[in-house]
């Protein structure tokens, strides 16, 4: 009996030794991670090749390894294991395996509660509104091998199983009374026969959840018109089991996957498309961002440039202004280039370049839409129609236009405005300063604006407009921003 004793306690404490040696491994991951605390929640973030998991208040996670998408799903799900205490479930029953390691039934006991938080947490997310379809790619794109028992994982190894919960109905509340009955004797039989486990779902090769039926992708190719701009297209084609959207206005593609039948989606932007048939069967439409309808047409004809002359250019110069219905002005400027204009629009500075159709029309390149100029007996211009619809008269004044134009700042004032700014739903980016500007990073998708100063503290996109203004300190170092008086950006404390 003493050599049996020996045997039992020599084992607890080796996997009591074990269980501090993991925990040491945690937190040292977690020492190695840039942190910082929102609403009770310290995020860490490393470029580690790691799974994403929580541990008691720590989310840890390599943002880079996901898509936005990705990162608020993920988010969500181990807020729920953070704010409900699953670590310490996790940590009580390793404890009580170390001390009921000899009885082999715990080793079902111990799955059994380390997957129970996941089905809670799943459930949580889901009742929250995320796509169960969504998330569930996100689950199986996240998948990740991981040696660290004491933590949370979002994809964890009995993802087959929770997938399955997840599709199952709810059993009404009338059988609600059968497991009141099986309780008691569930407990008095704990010792006796093995505890109740689901059982996962036979694993496919490839481990991926059933994908939807997948139709002619054909069927989907073609030209689409925007609804609010008839001079605007875009070009559906199939390349595989993927759909490419074209921008006709800049050639840029965007590449689509399948959700199902009618729905696509970019995941590195988390751009959405949703297409509707007619009574036929036929697509005739896509929705864009779950807005912008862009509806599909027979043919799309690119529109024919043509030459002008340097000096017919130089006739339609000037600046131009147009009432609003409140009583307030805008202001664009015309400048004159070899075969185009450059429109500089006041309120913001953005430029958009346009090209000659006929000797009084123009098409916007990357605008995407037509200038019409009038011109009087004597040649003059004497106003211009944007949009078939905005009417412009040119000014005989043009001092008295409000053009924002890029000026000469320091490169002090500039290097006042770096750092990482965030907004209330977590986004971040960062602001460095560059010889003529500011440079514009998100965070998200890692796409870079150029912005050019029009003030010590105002600063626009000649490409976007998308105007920031700053608030600074008495120190003149930046605070926050705004975008377009709508959008706020704090500076992030270093």
């Amino acid at each position: 009996m003493n050599f049996i004793d020996g045997v039992y306690f020599l084992v607890v404490g080796i996997l009591l030794l074990r269980l501090l040696f993991q925990i040491q491994q945690v937190c040292r991951i977690i020492r190695r991670c840039r942190r910082e605390k929102v609403n009770g929640i310290v995020y860490c973030y490393h470029k580690l090749d790691l799974p994403v998991f929580s541990f008691f208040h720590y989310l840890v996670m390599n943002k880079g390894q996901y898509s936005p998408a990705e990162v608020e799903q993920i988010i969500a799900h181990e807020q729920v294991h953070i704010l409900q205490g699953h670590n310490l479930d996790l940590l009580l029953v390793e404890v009580m395996h170390a001390l009921c390691w000899i009885n082999p039934l715990f080793i079902g006991f111990k799955r059994t509660v380390k997957l129970n938080p996941e089905f809670i947490a799943d459930k949580t997310v889901l009742d929250s509104g995320a796509d169960p379809l969504s998330y569930q790619y996100s689950m199986l794109r996240c998948l990740q091998p991981s040696q660290l028992p004491l933590v949370n994982l979002f994809a964890a190894s009995k993802i087959k199983t929770r997938i399955h919960m997840m599709n199952k109905k709810r059993s009404p509340i009338r059988n609600l009374y059968k497991y009141a009955l099986a309780f008691p004797l569930l407990v008095g039989s704990y010792f006796i026969v093995n505890p109740l486990k689901a059982r996962a779902m036979p694993l496919s090769n490839h481990q991926e959840a059933e994908l939807p039926d997948r139709q002619d992708l054909k069927a989907f190719e073609g030209y689409y018109q925007f609804e609010l701009n008839k001079n605007s297209y875009i070009q559906i084609r199939v390349k595989g089991n993927q759909l490419i959207l074209k921008q006709m206005w800049d050639d840029k593609e965007i590449v689509f996957n399948q959700q199902s039948a009618l729905e696509f989606l970019d995941v590195s932007k988390g751009f959405p498309l949703k297409f509707s048939k007619n009574d036929q069967g036929s697509v005739i439409q896509l929705v864009a961002f779950n807005k912008d309808h862009w509806n599909k047409v027979k043919t799309y004809k690119e529109p024919k440039y043509i030459h002008l002359q340097p000096g017919e250019l130089k006739s339609f110069e000037g600046c131009y202004q147009m009432e609003r219905p409140d009583g307030t002005r805008n202001y664009i400027q015309i400048e004159s280039i070899p075969d185009a204009l450059i429109l500089r629009q006041g309120w913001d500075g953005q430029e958009v370049l346009f090209s000659p159709t006929s000797a009084t029309a123009f098409f916007g390149r990357h605008g995407t839409f037509p200038l019409e100029f009038t011109k009087d007996n004597n040649g003059n211009v004497t106003q211009m129609l944007a949009f078939h619809q905005d009417l412009w008269k040119k000014m005989q004044d043009p001092s008295t236009a409000i053009i924002k134009k890029q000026i000469k700042v320091g490169p002090a004032q500039l290097e006042a405005l770096e750092g990482e700014y965030q907004m209330q739903d977590g986004k971040k980016i960062s602001i460095k300063a560059e010889s003529e500007g500011i440079v514009l990073k998100q965070l998200w998708d890692n796409e870079a604006i150029h912005l050019v100063p029009s003030s010590s503290t105002e600063f626009f996109s000649k490409e976007r407009g998308m105007p920031l203004v700053f608030k600074t300190d008495k120190n003149g170092a930046a605070t926050e921003f705004i975008v377009g008086e709508r959008d706020h950006w704090t500076k992030i404390p270093m």
